[in-house]
């Protein structure tokens, strides 16, 4: 036997090791990634269990293989996104929205089926945003009947308190809901003002834009700077600083970047990364970047 077969059955030796870990992760308790096939290894009370091999093949029987494909048994694993294993029962349909709607919403965009997250309005034209053309009723997409509508968006993790046994996972408090995610760029009762120079629109969202910082608007002036956009000799209104039009247009100059998903000369820029459309559109790919592309 050559040095050649040698190192050819080492290969396929080390190859099978790794294979049988991947297809068979219950041989493995400490695995906390699913394998292929998005199993994971057996709970821990079954282990030892004596029940055949093929029973235990069945999914009640392992931990839950999460939305980020790791393996655990809380509801952090077994809620939301769970994909294989002993899922928590009642969240198939947030699960099904979620996946569906996941790919949509880190674009700023909604439809029919996918609300927006973080109680952002939903247009008819299918995009994003806090402003009057987003929130107003006659600019509002209508939801079709079965969609969860959410103040805030799903998120994978949430918060129960659970007690677990050597026998079964039971859940000793109400089925876990979103609550209310105070998340950067927020104002208003209750959250706070916005930072320097920054207005806060009447739907509680700091910047710099007209449907931010006009009082026409909405503006609320006990939280940030406003505009009175029908007054010629238009003044900001704060707690505490008064400035001239010569200064809003000066910060007009200067664009925020636009939390709404709208960009251009009364919108901001868009994220970093992101192209400004024509049609004053924030997003990537050729329909943005391209002709009629805004610097």
């Amino acid at each position: 036997m050559n040095i050649y077969s040698v190192s050819f059955i080492f290969s396929i030796f080390i190859i099978g090791i790794f294979a049988n870990r991947e297809l068979k992760p219950y041989l493995y308790y400490n695995a906390r990634e699913c394998n292929i096939y998005k199993k994971c290894p057996l709970k821990e009370q079954y282990r030892n269990s004596t029940l055949p091999a093929e029973e235990l093949e069945k999914d009640k029987y392992h931990q839950c293989c999460s939305f980020f494909s790791q393996c655990g048994e809380s509801v952090d694993y077994c809620g939301i996104g769970c994909k294989l294993g002993d899922c928590l029962p009642g969240y198939e349909n947030k699960t099904r929205q979620f996946l569906i709607c996941n790919a949509l919403n880190i674009q700023n965009r909604c439809s029919k089926d996918c609300p927006c997250v973080d109680g952002a309005c939903c247009s008819k034209d299918g995009f994003c945003g806090t402003t009057k053309e987003f929130c107003a009723k006659s600019n509002k997409m209508v939801f079709n009947k079965n969609v969860t509508l959410l103040t805030v968006p799903l998120h994978i993790t949430t918060t129960a308190t659970t007690t677990t046994t050597t026998i079964a996972r039971t859940t000793t408090s109400p089925t876990p809901s979103p609550t209310l995610k105070i998340v950067p760029g927020m104002c208003g009762p209750n959250i706070g003002k916005c930072e320097g120079d920054q207005c806060c629109s009447e739907y509680g969202w700091c910047g710099t834009t007209r449907g931010h910082c006009y009082i026409s608007h909405g503006c609320q002036p006990k939280y940030g700077v406003c505009v009175d956009s029908f007054n010629t000799n238009s003044t900001t209104t704060t707690t505490t600083t008064t400035t001239t039009t010569e200064e809003a247009t000066e910060k007009k100059s200067t664009l925020a970047t636009s939390v709404t998903g709208k960009c251009g000369e009364d919108y901001g820029v868009c994220p970093k990364g992101q192209c400004c459309s024509k049609h004053g559109w924030c997003g990537k790919g050729h329909g943005y970047c391209a002709e009629g592309c805004q610097p």
